[in-house]
């Protein structure tokens, strides 16, 4: 089954950003923030966007967790129009199914995101620096992940707080 090229949205440390087996600058141009207002989040907040596209259709959502034993679970969900991210201290980031074939990363927050972008061999990722880890999934409207309920429904540890890890690919 072909996909789209793979977005990776982690949790090291600080929210990720980064475009997987990308050619050459990919990512295109630097995230930019807008002032005005956006449907999609509100208004009255700062945001950040990047439009991708790619060859093959974008269709799926996968969700990896691991907890502090090193056990590992994930879950795929084939379908998606909307990704909403949203990470401890108030940042989201919010992925948008433009066409089949183009998605748009929309980066958001209760304060204004602090982005540093990073290069390294003409790839490009981003770091939310004012952001934690990732606290909630929501695709399409619906919860698929949430930290406060111990990962539920896809990581099942019956102790609270145990997640140490997230990644959330679209592909």
């Amino acid at each position: 089954m072909s996909m789209g090229k793979p977005v990776i949205i982690d949790d090291g440390g600080s929210t990720r950003i980064r475009l997987v087996n990308a050619g050459r600058c990919e990512m295109g141009t630097i995230m930019r923030r807008r002032d005005d207002s956006n449907p999609d989040i509100g208004s009255g907040k700062k945001w950040y966007k990047q439009e991708l596209s790619s060859s093959e259709p974008y269709g799926t959502v996968r969700i990896v967790c691991i907890d502090k034993w090193g056990h590992c679970k994930e879950d795929v969900i084939p379908q998606f129009t909307k990704v909403l991210i949203s990470s401890a201290l108030g940042q989201s980031i919010l992925v948008k199914k433009i066409t089949s074939k183009r998605i748009r990363l929309t980066l958001f927050g209760d304060s204004e995101p602090v982005v540093d972008a990073k290069q390294h061999d003409n790839k490009l990722r981003y770091v939310v620096t004012n952001s934690g880890p990732i606290e909630k999934i929501r695709v399409d409207g619906s919860f698929v992940y949430n930290v406060a309920d111990r990962g539920r429904p896809i990581m099942t540890s019956p102790f609270p707080n145990t997640i140490v890890y997230t990644c959330v690919t679209i592909s």
